[in-house]
């Protein structure tokens, strides 16, 4: 399993967004995804029942996404635009950044399950709008039931706070606490604003305004 987090511009339209969580978050990331490989042994969560890559280079991936329409395999709002869905996606490695998970310390199926418990919820464009500032911070809270990219995956890791996750941070926190080989701490929720207090410094200090992605 890894989190993959994207350092490139979007073709099109997309770009603004791209671009907007970019400069937002002071960094070259916009988006995050979950990755799930063959070896997980969570073959059978997935809608076509495979881990293993296709052959047009995809894996299965899970995230929270403005622009996707639910697919059919959705739990809810089919054929709906935006939300957290399930997506084979080619991940090309001059675009995205990557962080082993160590699954000794995150358990690859309490995070499928997580991902299945929220699947095809819609996409939290209230909390996408904190980044517009403190004032707007106040004004744009996040919704309960509803997610950005960073936000989701935080959650499906068991961070105890995700909704101050934007892509930025969330790659940070990864690579530093949960990644493979094992040199980090164990994630305790308890010391979990600690841990938030030395990431947002590396980060540029902008968690406290809200995720992203």
């Amino acid at each position: 399993m890894k989190i993959a987090t994207y350092k490139a511009i979007r073709p099109g339209i997309q770009g603004i967004g791209s671009w907007a969580v970019q400069k937002a978050t002071h960094s070259i990331y916009s988006h995050s995804e979950v990755i799930f490989e063959p070896g997980d042994d969570v073959e059978a969560w997935m809608p076509d029942g495979s881990l293993e890559q296709g052959k047009d280079g995809t894996f299965w991936a899970f995230g929270s996404t403005a622009s996707d329409i639910m697919p059919a395999w959705s739990k809810r709002r089919v054929g709906r635009r935006g939300g957290c869905r399930f997506k084979r996606i080619e991940f090309q490695q001059n675009k995205w950044d990557f962080v082993d998970v160590d699954t000794n310390v995150v358990s690859v199926v309490d995070v499928i399950a997580a991902c299945k418990a929220v699947e095809g919820l819609a996409y939290d464009w209230r909390h996408i709008g904190s980044f517009l500032g403190p004032i707007a911070n106040f004004i744009f809270r996040q919704s309960g039931d509803k997610y950005t990219c960073a936000e989701v995956i935080a959650m499906a890791v068991g961070l105890g706070v995700p909704e101050l996750f934007h892509p930025y941070l969330l790659h940070v926190v990864a690579e530093r606490f949960l990644a493979v080989p094992v040199q980090h701490e164990r994630i305790d929720n308890s010391d979990l604003k600690a841990l938030l207090t030395q990431a947002t410094a590396v980060a540029g200090g902008h968690a406290k305004n809200g995720g992203a992605g």
